[in-house]
């Protein structure tokens, strides 16, 4: 199997041909001296070849910190039950913001996030009756507050993954008093970051965008989207 790989360099372009083994993954970097490009997973396919573009190289940075801020969005579903058989099935749609460091070139990075919002569905249908030893309430709405913390060895774009540590309250508003529980449990994501996708970068801004699949203990199975930039503090 044949795979050929090649990038411009200074109005130019390089080219080179090599024999791989078909059906394996590969992850493919492309060097030229000490500039190299971003990482690449592919496969070939049996008696097949494939081409490789790398459309830009990078000359390493000296050890630094880079620092980041991300608008997240997140969306996930809790159901709560109480000592009878009836649940309460919450989905939520939050929002929030997060904060990173990131050590350059290592990649390593810690990020810390907080999200808050209004459940988007609830089920029974508000207003519902809850009752507690001797007190009843009548809840009318539903919300949520996140606190995490996350750790991640790859900081490059392309797939990735973290974990660390996350902390959820969720309230039931109810006309009477708020009633809440809170849970506190490991967390882990993977996905993509598509930051080698996007065109635009100012001086040392560099945007951010990512698609993540989460798990919680805290919180169940959930899809997270963040937008934000970084900033090279070197």
């Amino acid at each position: 199997m044949q795979m050929t790989n090649c990038w411009d360099q200074w109005g130019g372009a390089i080219t080179k041909t090599f024999d791989v083994p078909s059906l394996k993954s590969l992850r493919i970097r492309a060097k030229d001296n000490v500039a190299q490009s971003y990482e690449k997973t592919v496969e070939v396919p049996p008696d097949g070849s494939k081409t490789i573009i790398f459309y830009e190289l990078r000359l390493p940075t000296k050890l630094g910190l880079n620092i980041g801020f991300n608008l997240i969005y997140d969306n996930f579903s809790i159901i709560l039950q109480g000592n009878s058989a009836k649940k309460i099935n919450l989905d939520y749609g939050i929002f929030g913001f997060g904060f990173r460091g990131m050590m350059v070139p290592k990649g390593h990075w810690v990020e810390l996030q907080f999200l808050n919002g209004k459940a988007s569905r609830i089920d029974p249908t508000t207003p519902f009756y809850i009752v507690d030893g001797t007190s009843s309430y009548k809840v009318t709405s539903a919300s949520a507050n996140i606190v995490r913390i996350l750790y991640s060895n790859l900081g490059d774009p392309g797939w990735t993954y973290a974990f660390g540590w996350e902390k959820i309250i969720i309230k039931l508003n109810a006309e009477e008093s708020n009633l809440q529980k809170m849970n506190s449990n490991f967390l882990i994501t993977g996905g993509y970051v598509f930051d080698h996708l996007i065109p635009y970068k100012l001086q040392n801004i560099y945007p951010s965008l990512s698609l993540l699949t989460r798990f919680s203990l805290a919180s169940g199975w959930g899809i997270c989207f963040s937008l934000g930039g970084s900033y090279n503090m070197n």
